[in-house]
């Protein structure tokens, strides 16, 4: 079912955000980063969570 996003057409570098990812765990597999966006008052907090060692790579170049 996931085809149609053409992930296999991605530069190996690519960063790509995926909602509902649990509903494609067997075919996406493990995470990089866990992205929980949240609402506070009136503004929107983001935290990001490395889930794997690029994962912490890709934080520490932000």
């Amino acid at each position: 079912e996931l085809e149609f996003l053409a992930l296999d057409d991605l530069p190996a570098n690519a960063v790509f955000l995926i909602e509902w990812p649990e509903r494609a765990s067997r075919e996406l597999g493990r995470p990089d980063l866990s992205l929980q966006l949240s609402l506070d008052g009136v503004a929107r907090q983001l935290n990001i969570s490395a889930m794997s060692g690029l994962g912490s790579a890709v934080l520490r170049r932000f």
